[in-house]
């Protein structure tokens, strides 16, 4: 596509130096999908039918080349539609090793920009927060995950799909570590779904994680 309006592109700026193919009479073959367009011929002894017809070819690349510029300005617009955001909570079990953790839950902010028509891309920012096991004197860490990803929908009402998400974990105190969710869920209806993720943070070979059922509000 990029191609066949670069050279759409170079018949319109070449086509209207009439100066330079007083001198040098050139033929530009711009080949897309299989297509041969004669973009342009305009050479020093043009007669004057062959010369009224290249101004109206002209005339029409011009036209078409504003028609579709046009297009695809109305396409990305039309695209920037399909993002929206979503709300979730989160509640599920820790599986750090040793286990002294006996709930997590949390919730997240996150947005959703359509690709293609079975991928999106995601960003999300979140709260997640682990209880501490009385035994191990009680009280709580948690985590402010920053996440990435792309979810994949399969079948042919794009309700299944798949979550992947890497990013970084801001912990309770200042520190931080490595953040992956993978996670498959499914569209209930178009304003809510649920998941089932598994949300990590791993740093010098320790890994705090949970698996989590997440339930989301879809604007």
């Amino acid at each position: 596509m990029f191609q066949f309006f670069w050279n759409t592109f170079l018949c319109l700026f070449f086509g209207l130096k009439d100066e330079f193919f007083r001198k040098i009479p050139l033929v530009i073959y711009c080949v897309n999908q299989n297509i041969i367009d004669i973009c342009l011929l305009n050479v020093a002894n043009l007669n004057p039918f062959v010369k009224q017809k290249t101004k109206k070819m002209k005339k029409l690349l011009l036209v078409f080349t504003v028609v579709a510029f046009t297009t695809i300005g109305a396409q990305a617009q039309d695209a920037t539609k399909s993002t929206n955001l979503s709300i979730g909570v989160n509640i599920g079990l820790p599986t750090s090793s040793p286990s002294i953790y006996s709930l997590a839950y949390g919730a997240d902010l996150q947005a959703d920009f359509s690709v293609a028509p079975t991928t999106k891309i995601t960003g999300s920012v979140g709260y997640e927060n682990y209880s501490i096991k009385s035994k191990y004197g009680g009280g709580s860490n948690y985590f402010v995950p920053l996440l990435a990803g792309a979810k994949f929908f399969f079948g042919q009402e794009n309700k299944l799909y798949g979550h992947a998400q890497l990013g970084y974990g801001f912990a309770k105190g200042g520190s931080g570590a490595f953040a992956y969710a993978p996670s498959l869920g499914y569209y209930f209806s178009p304003n809510f779904d649920g998941s089932i993720k598994y949300l990590a943070f791993s740093k010098n070979s320790s890994t705090l994680g949970s698996l989590n059922l997440r339930l989301a509000y879809n604007f």
